[in-house]
């Protein structure tokens, strides 16, 4: 599976080398029509998570990495692209997804679906994390070197998370194994700024913050932010080499059938990626 994706994003980076390749050459890359983006995202995250009477620590979040070993780092696939539709609009779509999974015998007592197991069982966990964020940003400035504008963003957040454990109670023998699940989607509205600026024909330096105050939204209630700076190094026509360092952060209670609950996740790190500017 992971090697379909990678096959799949070289051919859609390949159709953005081509077409730009095409296109008229772009003396300044600083405001392309479109753009796309595909890159390794090396991501450190921290989760805890509260699944009421089905995944927790005695009423209280668990921690995946401390509780379950989840660990906290791992590479995953990054994409977007960006299309500016009119002189001082463009808008944008990037995702990425994050799945773990890790089993060790626990050192504290953690509930799973009801029944409270001691230090020492054995417990594992899959949690997975998607996210897809569509941007708007209106330039207030646009200059030939420099822009700066108000952005507009709403993440779909979609959580996924099984737990299970395994402990042999009493002198019977018996071992009680018990499994859970649990997921929700949010759709997390924010709002903030982007500026970019090209002090080099060969040299795109970029940044954003997006953020969502403390807030009640349908069965959401909570803050939410993410932010991204970077530069793009063009190496050949409309080809760039780029990094950036990203980040996101959701902290939220949730009122959901499928996940009642809590949960406080950020996730940051740095992405290289290969841009077609077009």
């Amino acid at each position: 599976m992971k090697i379909r994706a990678i096959v799949t994003a070289a051919c859609v980076l390949a159709v953005g080398v081509v077409g730009a390749a095409a296109a008229r050459s772009e003396s300044n890359h600083l405001w392309p029509r479109f753009d796309v983006a595909i890159g390794s995202y090396s991501v450190s995250s921290s989760d805890e998570i509260r699944v009421d009477g089905s995944i927790e620590v005695l009423g209280r979040e668990i921690d995946l990495n401390r509780d379950f070993g989840l660990g906290d780092r791992g590479s995953v696939l990054a994409g977007s692209f960006d299309w500016a539709f009119a002189e001082k609009h463009s808008i944008g779509l990037s995702t990425y997804a994050i799945q773990r999974d890790a089993s060790r015998s626990i050192d504290r007592s953690i509930d799973i679906g009801g029944v409270t197991f001691p230090i020492g069982a054995d417990a594992s966990i899959e949690f997975k994390q998607t996210t897809i964020e569509a941007t708007y940003d209106y330039w207030f400035v646009r200059h030939e070197k420099l822009g700066f504008g108000g952005s507009f963003g709403l993440v779909y957040l979609s959580l996924d998370a099984k737990a299970q454990a395994s402990y042999r109670f009493g002198n019977s023998g018996q071992t009680t194994t018990v499994r859970e699940s649990a997921s929700t989607d949010l759709p997390v509205p924010m709002i903030g700024a982007v500026a970019k600026g090209s002090p080099w024909p060969w040299l795109v330096l970029h940044g954003g913050l997006r953020y969502l105050p403390s807030v009640t939204i349908d069965q959401y209630s909570g803050d939410a932010a993410s932010y991204a700076v970077g530069a793009d190094f063009y190496v050949w026509g409309p080809l760039a080499i780029g990094a950036a360092y990203t980040g996101t952060y959701f902290n939220a209670e949730i009122d959901d059938s499928n996940w009642n609950g809590s949960v406080d996740i950020a996730n940051d790190g740095f992405n290289l990626y290969l841009r077609a500017s077009f």
